[in-house]
């Protein structure tokens, strides 16, 4: 069965808090709190916000992918840009097109948003390199690293 890219609906957020929860277990995030509230708050906010593109991959009746991103411009400028706030895709569906598809459609909806250019962050220690060779095949440079101290708070 062929992979559908669509909008969620409010009855999507069930299944995109537990994509989203699956993501936070894999991740180096993982070592950080998971709220099943929190998540559902963020996700209807992007489902519903004009300057938020919000997508997710479903094949066969099961969510394997999802991507959002924002309208903002950066601190310095009033051009407006695209940044990515999530893009994941579930185990079960590394290797096929559903990621590079996904960050595909927020690059053609920063186009039809007047953006100048879009953001990627790899913020996950999950395939780095394959991930970000990948991002550079999709016409995307790499503008530096992304690090991470955790506070020792005892």
């Amino acid at each position: 069965m062929t992979t559908i890219y669509r909008r969620p609906t409010h009855a999507d957020i069930g299944a995109v808090v537990r994509l989203a929860e699956t993501m936070h277990n894999e991740t180096s995030f993982h070592s950080l709190s998971f709220s099943v509230s929190k998540t559902a708050q963020e996700v209807v906010s992007c489902i519903l916000s004009p300057t938020m593109f919000f997508e997710v991959a479903e094949k066969d009746g099961e969510l394997v992918g999802m991507v959002a991103a924002y309208l903002s411009s950066p601190y310095f400028s009033d051009d407006p840009v695209v940044y990515d706030h999530v893009w994941y895709v579930a185990p079960v569906a590394r290797g096929t097109m559903v990621g590079p598809k996904l960050l595909k459609h927020v690059t053609d909806w920063a186009g039809q948003m007047g953006a100048k250019a879009a953001f990627v962050t790899l913020g996950s220690d999950v395939s780095q390199e394959r991930v970000g060779k990948l991002v550079e095949k999709l016409g995307y440079s790499r503008l530096g690293g992304y690090y991470r101290k955790d506070i020792d708070r005892g």
